[in-house]
C-alpha cells in the first residue's frame, strides 16, 4: 500500500516539477520580447499607486560638449542615455511641476518621475519627445496647466524651453499624437481625472513647442 502511494505521488509531482522547469526556460527565452512589450504598454497603463525606491543613474555632463555660436551641438559628442538613466529634470514654475526626467517609460521610471518613451527622440533632435507621468505624483500639477505655460527640460547637454500650445483629453484607446513630424515638440500625458489610483479610461495630453535650447546636429 505504501509503495503504491509513493508511485501515485510520483505521477503527480514529477509532471509538476518538469512543468515548472519548462515555464522557466520559456520565460528566460522570451524575456527580451516581454520587456519590450511591457515597456510600450506602460505608456497607457499609468493607473497604480507608485512606490519610491533608490534613484537611477544620473548622466554627468561630458567634458567634450561645446555649444557653438549657432546654438548647435554635434550629436556624436553627447553621451547617449541608457534605459533607466536620469537624463535631466522637467519643470514648470507656474503650476509647481518639478521632477526627474528618465530615459524609459516602464514602471521603474514612472514610479520615480517622468519617463520618456524611447521610441521618440531626446530633446534637441528636431522631432517630438513623448513623456509620461503619473497623475498622482509628478504630473499631478498638470491639472492646473494652461496654454502659454513654459515647460523647462534641463538635460546633461543643455537646457530646453517649451511653450504649451494645446491641452486635450482623449479616451486611452484613442489618443492622438505624431512622432514622425518634423517639429520639435513635447508631448506629455497622464491619466485623467487626477488623483485616482484605480484604472481610468481617459488621458490628458499637454502639447508644447520648443522656443529655445540647443540643436543636436549630425556631423
Amino acid at each position: 500500500m505504501k509503495k503504491n502511494f509513493k508511485k501515485i505521488m510520483a505521477y503527480i509531482y514529477m509532471p509538476l516539477f518538469f512543468s515548472f522547469i519548462g515555464i522557466g526556460i520559456v520565460y528566460i527565452a522570451a524575456y527580451p520580447l516581454i520587456k519590450t512589450v511591457t515597456s510600450a504598454a506602460s505608456l497607457f497603463i499609468l493607473d497604480k499607486e507608485p512606490t519610491f525606491e533608490e534613484a537611477g543613474t544620473t548622466i554627468e555632463t561630458p567634458v567634450n560638449i561645446v555649444e557653438n555660436d549657432s546654438n548647435t551641438i554635434n550629436f556624436s559628442d553627447i553621451q547617449l542615455p541608457n534605459n533607466h538613466d536620469v537624463i535631466g529634470s522637467i519643470s514648470c514654475e507656474r503650476i509647481g511641476l518639478i521632477g526627474d526626467f528618465y530615459y524609459g517609460d516602464d514602471s521603474y521610471c514612472l514610479d520615480r518621475g517622468a519617463g520618456m518613451y524611447t521610441g521618440s527622440q531626446i530633446p534637441g533632435r528636431g522631432k517630438p519627445t513623448l513623456i509620461a507621468g503619473h497623475s498622482t505624483t509628478v504630473f499631478s500639477a498638470f491639472q492646473d496647466a494652461q496654454v502659454g505655460d513654459e515647460i523647462i527640460i534641463n538635460t546633461y547637454y543643455g537646457e530646453f524651453h517649451y511653450n504649451v500650445t494645446d491641452i486635450q483629453i482623449y479616451q486611452k484607446d484613442n489618443c492622438i499624437f505624431d512622432l514622425e513630424q518634423d517639429k520639435e515638440q513635447l508631448i506629455m500625458y497622464t491619466c485623467y481625472p487626477f488623483g485616482i489610483f484605480t484604472p481610468v479610461d481617459h488621458r490628458m495630453f499637454v502639447y508644447a513647442d520648443k522656443i529655445s535650447g540647443p540643436t543636436l546636429v549630425d556631423n
